[in-house]
């Protein structure tokens, strides 16, 4: 279980008047610096001339109310603008600003943050120190932009056409390359199995329109011919720019750009055209790939909400600005592979992040009026640093083996971490017991190119093609998460933010049983102690050291419909019969009563599944994969009882029940 940032443990946060603060009488935290007891994050690696600054509740009255003390001061509080003249403060500002919003922002105390720009040249510590000198400041944080995923390597491959693949449960012709959906053992060097289950999660539910998901990431091509009909069309705004999404990297949300050069000369990736392809690229048109959630027949898949947070200037606040409109839009998920520079030590992950907390427990409490979910989703990529090595003050190396990601981190989200096709940790991923979920992110290292994940990429890119990381790992989370959602809404059925989180979390197949012996990595990194890339280096990674920390299992969309409906799950061996007690789901009466086995959908005869009974138990026996929901039928006295039941059958079956 991960803990809140040592920031956030005095604040008690309010689920229905979405009300969170610092606290501000906590005195000095354990830990930091004489002098910087009010200072969040550290200065190594932030940006240059700019700090978040949050004022008391007190300040921000008088702030607001253009109070001047002193001739030319900037805020209207003497003690903040006192500081403010002796760093060369050129602009002080409010963050977070949504109009139509006001009055939730304030609710959720997100007005009381501002942001400071001064002279780059000025020390950041000392700029740091002399506002948080202030008694009217509560925090003050340096900034920094998210990072762009250090593993995003990009195999453009041909349009696939289209042509049938044969036993598709639909007709887009790239999904034979999507083994990531459904995993038969083929491809070399693979398992099957190590998949999401996604061929028997289609028959139950392929997505709901009312479902919302917001990519965080670079834009996402809303006009790609395997996207656009699954795209969100905006009816909070006006303005026609933000038809699909936003753009953070501007002062106020503009038009999605990605024709852009970044501060490294690079173009986009398609990294979020990929991301969004995984959730929810359109199903059954006869075009390129299948998205989780992407509907059926072309039509009725989740909506995707494109908020750019990669431009031609990443800013600080991106993330947190994009989290805050998503959730005033309705979004129900934010998908997030992105990062923040990875943090070695207690201290500094301990202490590191304010204002993007803020943004997230606002996007996970705020409430939606209508549809399955009562708040949100907020899905981080674990990251891709987990073998990666640094160097500490006293200039010794170290091997970083729980390398922690700041936001992905933080308890209330959602850390995804990666597997490869063979079920095996991805040589790259990070791990830790903080980590919540795993979920198929590929790995060229072990199998090729073939065994990263296949979508849809920017169309001047090709189209489609294959990308790996837990960037790729955490749109499958998000597009599960979203396709329990749409079962939910196709039931009438509603959530708690809470209640849906731990369905989800509890929804997966066991998968540790497979750690066993050696991976090799050519592409571990070094790093200088304030989180700066220095150079790859290869090693032997021990398996064993991943039980228990790639959490608590791998994603299974079969697993999370049934959960979301109420039906047990329980799962079988293929080719052999199993004996299934069913005291827990009829109780005493399944040893006394005749019961009879119903196969509902017609699930079983499809798959060879067949059944009898025998002393209280269901003797079950399948050929082959699948799944099949049966009801069970008894009159216990003059009561008639049915239950559900789903029975999951795999080849590939752990010894001590890894599939259970």
């Amino acid at each position: 279980m991960r803990i809140r940032f040592l920031a956030m443990s005095a604040v008690l946060i309010s689920l229905i008047a979405c009300t969170k603060d610092f606290d501000e009488t906590a005195g000095p935290a354990v830990g930091r610096p004489a002098g910087d007891e009010k200072i969040l994050n550290i200065p190594e690696g932030a940006s240059a001339g700019v700090l978040a600054v949050k004022v008391t509740p007190a300040a921000v009255e008088r702030i607001e109310q253009g109070v001047t003390r002193s001739e030319g001061t900037r805020s209207g509080v003497e003690s903040i603008d006192l500081s403010l003249d002796e760093i060369r403060t050129w602009g002080f500002a409010r963050m977070f600003r949504d109009e139509p919003f006001e009055a939730d922002l304030r609710a959720a105390g997100l007005h009381l943050w501002y942001v400071a720009r001064f002279d780059s040249e000025v020390d950041l510590r000392r700029a740091a120190r002399a506002l948080s000198s202030s008694e009217s400041v509560a925090w003050v944080e340096y900034m920094r932009p998210p990072v762009r995923p250090s593993r995003r390597r990009l195999l453009s491959a041909a349009d696939p056409g289209s042509v049938r693949v044969d036993g598709a449960p639909c007709n887009d012709p790239g999904l034979d390359k999507q083994w990531h959906y459904h995993n038969t053992g083929t491809l070399y060097g693979s398992k099957a199995g190590a998949d999401v289950s996604l061929f028997d999660a289609w028959k139950v539910c392929s997505g709901d329109e009312s479902v919302v998901v917001a990519v965080l990431d670079e834009p996402v091509q809303y006009d790609h011919p395997d996207l656009e009909a699954n795209m969100w069309i905006n009816t909070f705004d006006s303005d026609s720019k933000l038809r699909h999404g936003a753009n953070f990297t501007t002062s106020t949300p503009g038009a999605l750009n990605w024709n852009y050069r970044d501060s490294f000369g690079e173009a986009p990736t398609g990294h979020g055209t990929h991301v969004a392809g995984t959730i929810a690229a359109v199903n059954g048109n006869g075009k390129g790939v299948c998205g989780i959630a992407g509907g059926m027949n072309g039509r009725g898949g989740v909506k995707i909400m494109s908020c750019q947070v990669f431009g031609a200037k990443d800013r600080e606040e991106s993330v947190s600005d994009a989290l805050i409109w998503a959730a005033n839009r309705g979004a129900h998920i934010a998908q997030c592979s992105l990062g923040y520079s990875p943090l070695f030590n207690e201290y500094d992950w301990l202490n590191s992040c304010g204002y993007e907390v803020d943004a997230i427990d606002y996007f996970i409490a705020h409430p939606r009026t209508t549809g399955p979910l009562e708040g949100g989703l907020v899905i981080f990529a674990a990251g891709n640093d987990g073998n990666s090595r640094y160097y500490t003050s006293s200039g010794q190396r170290q091997q970083v083996k729980d390398l922690r990601i700041p936001m992905a981190f933080y308890e209330p989200s959602i850390a995804v971490t990666s597997i490869s096709p063979d079920y095996l940790p991805a040589t790259y991923t990070c791990y830790g017991k903080w980590c919540d979920i795993a979920a198929p992110g590929g790995d060229s290292e072990a199998l090729g190119d073939s065994g990263t994940i296949y979508s849809t990429l920017l169309t001047q890119d090709g189209s489609y093609g294959y990308m790996e990381g837990t960037s790729m790992a955490c749109p499958h989370v998000s597009g599960v998460a979203a396709l329990g959602l749409s079962h939910a809404a196709k039931l009438g059925k509603r959530f708690s933010t809470d209640e849906f989180r731990c369905l989800l979390l509890s929804s997966t197949d066991y998968i540790d049983n497979y750690f066993i012996g050696t991976k090799r990595s050519t592409n571990g990194y070094d790093y200088d102690r304030y989180g700066n890339m220095m150079g790859p280096f290869s090693c032997m990674l021990n398996m064993s050291d991943y039980k228990g920390k790639m959490g608590g299992g791998l994603v299974n969309a079969y697993k999370v419909l049934m959960a979301v409906e109420g039906t047990p799950v329980m799962t079988v061996p293929a080719g052999s019969q199993t004996a299934v007690s069913l005291e827990d789901f009829l109780g005493g009466a399944a040893q006394v009563m005749d019961f009879s086995v119903t196969d509902t959908y017609g699930e079983a005869q499809q798959i060879g599944l067949t059944c009898s009974r025998n002393n209280g138990k269901l003797l079950v026996m399948a050929p082959k994969s699948g799944a099949a929901r049966l009801t069970l039928k008894c009159t216990i006295g003059e009561t008639k009882v049915e239950r559900p039941i789903a029975i999951v059958v795999r080849e590939s079956f752990a010894a001590n029940g890894g599939w259970l």
